[in-house]
């Protein structure tokens, strides 16, 4: 199911241990459908400097929860 991205929600995602909002495919796009996955964020970060990802977009999730709302709400998670 797809969800509005808001601080609550990213706070739920938090509790259920998910660090990371993962959007594969979608870097150029205005809004972004975003998979939730609990991974190492150093890791993951490291990863994705690689030439692989760079048509892919993501947010920690505590970078997200430094976003506005009226930004967030415009991208979506898919959650189950």
């Amino acid at each position: 199911m797809e969800q509005a991205l808001t601080h609550e929600l990213l706070n739920k995602l938090k509790e259920d241990g998910f660090t990371v909002l993962f959007a594969p495919g979608q870097h150029h796009q205005q809004s972004y459908v975003f998979i939730p996955i609990g991974v190492d964020v150093d890791e993951f970060q490291r990863l994705t400097a690689l030439p692989d990802y760079q048509q892919d977009a993501f947010f920690t999730l505590e970078e997200a929860l430094l976003m506005e709302e009226s930004e967030l709400f415009k991208h979506k998670v898919i959650t189950s």
